[in-house]
């Protein structure tokens, strides 16, 4: 407290940062040049910012550099080659600036770049970490670089990090899409993580190489099928063209599906089907029942066909079309024809008062990757709604721009809108992607103590990986012990990752017990154990739990 203290009578902006200088996080975040970063629209004010940087000295802090690089690499108003001019002056980068640049190019013209700068980063001795695969793995599908998507597989084997969902998902989907369908298999039958994410990135693959049988047949071998798996396999034949076949797995589906509390609805979409079929003069409320329900059961494959069957019909769309469209343009990452939709709303329904529509366009442009769309919608939306604020919070989060996202929480609660628990999810979520531990801590407690929002799993799971990953293994762990569910193997596999960068050999032991009791097919837990235990010189217990999986 007595070394610390002296530090409160000094502004951000009277301050000057010395090389090697590594102030507290409180004190940078509240730099007026920093700030600045959000509110800039382009590479000019960039370099005035930047030059702002220099003379405060806050250059000589990697937080300040990443956040430029970040600006630069990712942002819409940024230059890549400019981040790169920036990257190349720093001295040993850490490994949140390495996967900046590394995501930069994966999002470029040249995507394979991203795979240089990731054996750059290995031969600058920097350990990737879980998100660092997911922007090599996108760049080798893109290319397609299949020799190179191997290579990279390798280094997550032997960094464990197999057993990541994220990691393990984007692997399938990698060689899926170099149609490696063979080796996409492999890996999904090597692992215990077949979840609904899994099962839809191969059965896509399967299904878009023209493997409709093989599609089937792993659709057949799922023990219990949600609706993302029953949307993978009709979306397969729908895309070939064999809508009869889709529809037959589509009315299965309902039937199946039907749960007491959801016989009303299920069967009253079965029914709209086969009313739909017989009717020869189809208005637009048919069309709406019928592309709302598709959509509300996740179809968003049969929703688009079906919309475009609509537009050849010369029926009219209206408002609730779009609703019922838009979010599947989202998760099929369908940007052409929201654009289109965007542009007919903007003619057609200027005048609308209707809050859903702005929300729906920021949440599909945030999803489909235009961000700077996203917001361009969002700062026109008058009225805007707390689901409007909502959308534009988790779609920053989601595209790496947490100061922005965090920014726009402060603006929202100033307008006087209250946060709700989506809200903090997506505020979690920010801080859990830029490693800002204090502020996670404190949007976490102000949920909890102002708001009165009971956590849910998606907020316990932030706030795990983000205080563990920073080491606090303590407070990782009163976080479960507060958890009124229990942790599944998702929040375990993020705590034993945490022990094997940290080095922690003790709870690594009793953590991977817990995984292990509820996984125990699962080789990216004995895998990780292994590492932990060789990191402390174990050996013998190394290779013995190596060979254990």
């Amino acid at each position: 407290m007595l070394f610390s203290s002296p530090s409160l009578v000094f502004s951000p902006s009277s301050l000057h940062l010395l090389p090697s200088s590594d102030p507290p996080y409180k004190l940078l975040k509240n730099h007026p040049s920093l700030s600045l970063l959000s509110k800039c629209k382009s590479i000019e004010n960039l370099k005035q910012i930047h030059s702002q940087i220099i003379k405060t000295g806050l250059h000589n802090t990697q937080f300040a550099l990443s956040k430029l690089i970040e600006f630069c690499a990712i942002s819409p108003f940024g230059d890549l080659s400019y981040a790169l001019s920036i990257f190349e002056l720093i001295d040993d980068p850490n490994v949140f600036i390495w996967n900046t640049i590394i995501r930069g190019h994966s999002l470029s013209y040249s995507p394979i770049l991203a795979v240089t700068f990731y054996v750059r980063m290995l031969h600058a001795g920097v350990e990737p970490n879980s998100y660092t695969f997911s922007f090599p793995f996108e760049s080798c599908a893109l290319v397609p670089a299949t020799h190179e998507g191997r290579q990279i597989h390798t280094h997550v084997l032997k960094l464990g990090l197999d057993s990541d969902a994220f990691v393990h998902t984007s692997l399938i989907n990698m060689y899926a899409r170099n149609v490696e369908l063979s080796d996409a298999r492999l890996v999904f039958d090597k692992s215990s993580l077949r979840d609904a994410v899994s099962f839809t990135a191969l059965i896509t693959g399967y299904a878009s190489g023209g493997y409709l049988d093989d599609a089937q047949r792993l659709f057949d071998e799922i023990p219990v099928r949600d609706v993302v798996s029953w949307n993978a396999i009709i979306a397969g034949y729908a895309q070939s063209g064999k809508f009869g076949e889709a529809l037959a797995f589509f009315q299965e589906m309902l039937r199946e599906k039907a749960q007491p509390n959801e016989s009303t609805m299920c069967g009253d979409l079965e029914k709209a089907c086969g009313l739909f079929d017989g009717i020869c003069q189809r208005d637009r409320i048919s069309w709406n029942v019928m592309i709302g329900g598709y959509t509300h059961m996740s179809h968003y494959k049969e929703a688009l066909v079906l919309f475009r069957k609509m537009q050849q019909s010369n029926e009219e769309p209206n408002e609730v079309t779009f609703l019922s469209i838009l979010p599947a343009c989202a998760n099929l990452g369908a940007l052409d024809l929201g654009k289109w939709i965007h542009a007919y709303i903007d003619k057609n329904f200027s005048k609308s008062t209707n809050t859903s529509l702005p929300t729906s366009l920021i949440d599909m442009y945030a999803k489909c990757g235009n961000i700077k769309a996203a917001l361009q919608v969002f700062d026109s939306a008058k009225p805007r709604s707390l689901a409007s604020w909502n959308a534009m919070i988790s779609g920053l989060a989601m595209h790496g721009h947490a100061d922005m996202s965090l920014r726009l929480f402060s603006e929202m609660t100033e307008e006087g809108y209250e946060p709700d628990d989506i809200t903090f999810v997506g505020l979690l979520a920010a801080c859990s992607h830029a490693g800002l531990v204090e502020v996670g801590r404190q949007y976490f407690d102000t949920m909890i103590r102002k708001y009165k929002i009971s956590p849910k799993v998606h907020h316990y799971g932030c706030m795990i990986d983000l205080v563990s990953r920073a080491g606090l293994f303590d407070e990782a762990e009163a976080l479960m012990k507060n958890m009124e569910m229990k942790p599944d193997g998702a929040i375990w596999g993020s705590l034993l990752q945490a022990c094997r960068v940290h080095g922690n050999v003790e709870l690594g032991e009793f953590v991977a017990r817990q995984l292990f009791e509820l996984e125990p097919k699962n080789p990216g837990g004995y895998v990780l154990l292994s590492n932990i235990y060789a990191g402390a010189g174990r050996w013998i217990c190394s290779k013995t739990t190596n060979q254990a999986k």
